[in-house]
């Protein structure tokens, strides 16, 4: 049991930590409609920080199991690229519980970002689809040193299989267009 006084230093701490890494809310997520299986789409995150500072910028993406998530880029008041880590993705396991048919992979910068309230930056990335056709629910989390402003950012997409007959056709008749 912690008595109140080391209770109240972690509280402050806590807070201070907070306050120094900056909040991030993830505003808006771009995704096709549909996708095909064993393919990949992209797909566009925009967050927007909320408390200025210093910070490790990070992503969650909660995909079904089979499915991965790579060539992670971002642009904004600074651009460059992130990469995976294994300790993101346990800690979003941990605080966002997955069914047992999805799991959440995590993505952090190398080295921490400066940034201003308000700002805003766009992250990019490749989502890769496994064998299977449904309607698949996807959620998508921007983070600061673990701080977030707000839930997951759910997305749906539609995994179709590839009509060539129609996709033939439709080349075909392009070209003979007037």
């Amino acid at each position: 049991m912690i008595d109140s006084t080391k209770g109240i230093q972690i509280f402050w701490l806590a807070l201070i930590l907070a306050i120094l890494s900056g909040c991030v809310t993830t505003t808006d997520v771009e995704t096709p409609d549909y996708a095909y299986p064993d393919s990949y789409f992209q797909a566009i995150v925009t967050i927007e920080v909320s408390e200025g500072g210093k910070a490790t910028g990070q992503l969650g993406v909660l995909v079904p199991i089979g499915w991965e998530a790579d060539n992670v880029t971002y642009t904004g008041p600074s651009s460059g690229s992130m990469f995976y880590d294994n300790t993101v993705s346990t800690e979003l396991e941990y605080m966002f519980s997955s069914n047992p048919w999805d799991h959440w992979i995590g993505f952090q910068t190398s080295s921490p970002l400066s940034s201003d309230s308000g700002d805003c930056y766009q992250i990019t990335l490749n989502v890769y689809t496994d064998g299977l056709v449904g309607v698949v629910d996807l959620a998508f989390l921007g983070m600061a040193d673990y701080f977030y402003d707000d839930d997951p950012f759910p997305a749906t997409i539609e995994v179709v299989e590839l009509n060539l007959e129609q996709s033939t056709w439709g080349a075909v008749k392009s070209e003979f267009s007037l």
